[in-house]
């Protein structure tokens, strides 16, 4: 399967669930219709709401079409609901521990001698921030490997 950025557009009007259907619609719908299998969202209640979603107005033009929701954001759902349940703080733990290791020359330095005295293979730290998807699985894996 292949990813292809389709084009930028402009909304000229609210981003109502029927606006972004209809621009979907004139975009893609129209032009592609007979080889459209599947329509993947972010989940957004704009798009899945079953009463007037996207969702919804997508698969009354198209009753075959598969909805799905974006792997990406459904995994970053999950491990951000079920990072809340923990008695701690993840996201502090795991900022702080960036933070020390990226604002400091000497702290990344150390670092990296830490590494090669325990025989590890020299990582990069990586840097957490809320609104990427997935960082929360990478930090936490990155972890887990360790």
């Amino acid at each position: 399967m292949k990813n292809k950025l389709w084009r930028f557009l402009e909304l000229k009007s609210d981003c109502d669930s029927k606006s972004l259907f209809n621009i979907i619609f004139v975009e893609l719908i129209q032009k592609f219709f007979k080889i459209l299998f599947a329509f993947v969202t972010d989940g957004a209640p704009v798009f899945h709401g079953r009463l007037n979603g996207v969702k919804k107005l997508v698969s009354e033009k198209i009753p075959s079409l598969i909805n799905v929701h974006c792997l990406a954001h459904a995994t970053d759902l999950v491990a951000k609901k079920s990072f809340n349940r923990l008695s701690y703080d993840i996201w502090s733990v795991l900022n702080t521990i960036t933070c020390y290791f990226t604002q400091s020359s000497v702290n990344r330095a150390n670092f990296r001698i830490l590494q090669a005295d325990l025989d590890l293979a020299p990582l990069q730290i990586l840097h957490i921030c809320k609104t990427r998807w997935l960082v929360l699985h990478n930090c936490i894996s990155r972890i887990n490997k360790r």
